[in-house]
């Protein structure tokens, strides 16, 4: 499942590029889910802060000036590698897209062909970073020696006095570090379900009022300050899978 983000403080222009989302992913039969957003709300920062966004599609010009050139800067402080096209109707925008890494850009009106041609090599691209992900390998230091796990082998990590656990189903690793600093180095396949512990979102198997449980049988509190984050993470585990 890949998260699409659209945003475009004209109803017409939101409803169109929409249309051409749900079109393009039909046609190439991929699991996604859209969000579309015509203004900056809490509710649109909620979803970008807690929800890892894949493809983000932007009126540039968006509600005063150049808010979605901050929207982008935001939305990649929270999913580096999402894929941010922008839609403007001022090509002289081009320019702070690319400065801003921007995958690409398209003009007003949107052609359909154009549209699905960009489209389609942010699939690819896509692809191509959930492959690395996969691939992805954690470094720390455990007793001394210097440690290269694949992300996907641990189960979960936790805080244990003034050492942390780094689990997997062969062993037990003890890093002298703290959560955040261990939380930096993985990506958004690791779910923080309290202070003290990230779960691999692979590995959980359910979640009952406060208490998260994994393939092991072990068992997480969660505060319910979080339970519903937690619970639309869970629902969405497989969102790196297309």
């Amino acid at each position: 499942m890949i998260n699409i983000l659209i945003c475009d403080d004209s109803k017409l222009s939101l409803d169109i590029n929409k249309a051409y989302v749900n079109d393009f992913v039909r046609k190439s039969k991929i699991k996604a889910e859209c969000f579309t957003f015509q203004e900056i709300s809490d509710d649109l920062k909620k979803l970008y802060q807690t929800m890892p966004i894949d493809i983000a599609l932007l009126d540039i010009d968006f509600q005063r000036g150049e808010e979605g050139i901050e929207l982008a800067r935001n939305i990649i402080r929270n999913s580096p590698l999402a894929i941010i096209i922008f839609v403007t109707s001022h090509e002289e925008y081009a320019l702070d897209a690319y400065n801003l890494a921007a995958f690409g850009y398209i003009t007003k009106p949107i052609d359909e062909k154009k549209f699905e041609k960009l489209f389609t090599r942010a699939l690819v691209q896509l692809r191509g970073i959930n492959a690395i992900k996969n691939n992805h390998n954690i470094e720390f230091v455990a007793n001394g020696t210097k440690q290269l796990l694949k992300e996907k082998n641990i189960l979960y990590v936790e805080k244990s006095g003034h050492t942390v656990n780094v689990v997997t189903d062969k062993q037990t690793f003890v890093v002298y570090d703290s959560i955040k600093n261990l939380q930096e180095k993985f990506s958004n396949l690791f779910l923080q379900v309290n202070k003290g512990t990230l779960v691999n979102r692979n590995y959980i198997t359910e979640i009952t009022n406060q208490t998260i449980t994994i393939t092991t049988g072990e068992s997480f509190n969660i505060p319910a300050r979080k339970v519903k984050e937690v619970q639309a993470a869970y629902k969405k585990k497989n969102e790196n899978e297309l």
